[in-house]
């Protein structure tokens, strides 16, 4: 198996979790994608997953002297119908 091909297998891994964790309602930090799915470039899997229609939400935090983000769905403009049916 080629090496690009690997590095695909895993964005796809990484970005599917990261998917299915914010469809459970979990709010996601970059240090939380380091942790749980190895990803060190969350904000590039968000860019992915809006470029591909999701509606993701970002805070800021302050904590102390840091700054980072912290992404959620954003449910507040999504109905029902309008939901789609993931599969993992």
């Amino acid at each position: 198996m080629s090496i690009e091909r690997r590095i695909n297998e895993r964005k796809a891994s990484q970005k599917s979790k990261v998917l299915f964790d914010l469809v459970e309602g979990k709010g996601i930090t970059p240090i939380d994608a380091l942790n749980d799915y190895g990803c060190f470039r969350l904000a590039a899997v968000i860019h992915q997953l809006r470029s591909e229609g999701h509606q993701i939400k970002t805070t800021m935090i302050e904590d102390e002297d840091k700054r980072y983000a912290k992404y959620a769905l954003d449910k507040s403009n999504i109905s029902l119908s309008d939901t789609p049916i993931y599969n993992f």
